[in-house]
């Protein structure tokens, strides 16, 4: 690729950021830019950035050309299709942000559900042979506790 490919790629990919209307129309008028961008670079063919923007008008302005020879309605349709993106967009992550939201609500709801099947007691005595390790403790079998207190096994 030569400079004054990568030259006539800057300006026209400048000029194409700045128009209002379809991709279509933005072909075509970037078609004969191009077209008038060659013309010129052959006679020119030591032209940069700074000297097509000087001949032909900053990218700014060619944009502005365009938008004033177009018709409004074409300008209006084509920022009517815009608008109805972004609000598909905007709309689809509206839907997935409460779908998510309602998925983690049923989630926590369940898991607090699950913690309702059991109770904390308040142990005030440890029977004989308990064995107390990290949070938990481990009761030798047939061990009854009520009221939070051990009840120990009666003999019978």
């Amino acid at each position: 690729m030569t400079q004054n490919d990568r030259e006539q790629r800057r300006y026209c990919k400048e000029v194409r950021a700045l128009l209002p209307c379809s991709r279509k129309q933005k072909n075509e008028i970037l078609q004969q830019l191009r077209e008038s961008l060659t013309a010129y670079q052959a006679e020119h063919p030591d032209a940069d950035f700074r000297q097509l923007s000087a001949h032909f008008g900053s990218p700014e302005s060619v944009a502005a050309a365009c938008v004033e020879s177009a018709g409004t309605a074409e300008i209006l349709h084509a920022l009517r299709i815009r608008k109805r993106i972004v609000m598909l967009i905007a709309s689809v992550l509206i839907a997935a942000l409460l779908l998510w939201a309602s998925a983690l609500s049923i989630i926590v709801y369940q898991n607090g559900r699950a913690g309702a099947d059991f109770a904390v007691v308040e142990i005030t005595e440890l029977p004989e042979g308990a064995i107390v390790e990290d949070d938990s403790i481990r009761f030798p079998a047939g061990t009854i506790i009520e009221n939070g207190s051990f009840v120990p096994d009666q003999p019978g």
